[in-house]
């Protein structure tokens, strides 16, 4: 048995990984996955509390895996640092992954995901034609600006969330995500 912890940021992040799961782990591997969530009350709490919180979990066969947006910090110097707290705590396996620039970036990723939770998406000409979702400058802003509001972070991470093809997706930060947890698997 394998209990797999995700320490997160914020709820959306919770609600987008619960729809995600299921396209992501095989469905005779989750029979001995259990899936646990930590969810903070954003990155100041999440930098403050991480290492006690993993020093506190008391099931052996965990494994972590830590992610938190970038939002404007220099991402290397932002993983080097959880990572640090990581390696100060009792934990032994644990994945640090950076979402970068925020959440929002992997579902520019994936516009027919977006599409599909949202039939009223119509991306401009400009988002269509981006390589990089990870340098969108505040995603969460122009999803909600591209959806005329319907996007909200939980409700619609939740949406989305079930659509993200992991084979379609363009986003580095997704794509490292992804690996994360099939290297926290293995």
């Amino acid at each position: 048995m394998i209990q797999l912890v995700f320490l997160l940021e914020e709820r959306s992040a919770r609600a987008m990984i619960e729809g995600l799961l299921p396209t992501v782990i095989p469905y005779n591997k989750r029979e001995s996955i259990e899936f646990k969530f930590i969810v903070f009350e954003g990155k100041q709490d999440l930098d403050k509390h991480l290492k006690r919180k993993l020093d506190n979990y008391q099931v052996p066969y965990a494994r972590f895996i830590v992610l938190r947006d970038q939002d404007s910090s220099d991402c290397r110097q932002l993983k080097d640092k959880l990572l640090s707290e990581c390696s100060r705590s009792k934990a032994t396996k644990y994945i640090v992954r950076i979402a970068c620039r925020e959440l929002e970036s992997w579902y520019f990723g994936d516009l027919e995901a977006v599409k599909s939770a949202f039939p009223e998406f119509k991306p401009t000409r400009r988002l269509g034609t981006i390589k990089n979702p990870d340098m969108i400058d505040k995603p969460s802003k122009v999803l909600m600006e591209a959806t005329k509001g319907l996007y909200q972070k939980i409700s619609g991470s939740r949406a989305i969330g079930p659509y993200l093809n992991p084979a379609s997706n363009n986003s580095p930060s997704f794509k490292a995500f992804l690996n994360g947890i099939n290297k926290a698997l293995d």
